[in-house]
């Protein structure tokens, strides 16, 4: 099975996505540009 494989990869992405998500929840913050930005750190 190639599972470990998809797991491996984009773990450090999954990481970032999940940062950002508490960090929408923390600051209850919601705007465009601010999920534009984190997204593009998460692809950097």
């Amino acid at each position: 099975m190639n599972i470990k494989k998809y797991i491996i990869i984009p773990n450090k992405f999954y990481v970032c996505l999940l940062n950002l998500f508490i960090k929408l929840k923390i600051l209850g913050v919601y705007y465009e540009s601010v999920w534009s930005y984190w997204i593009r750190g998460c692809f950097n």
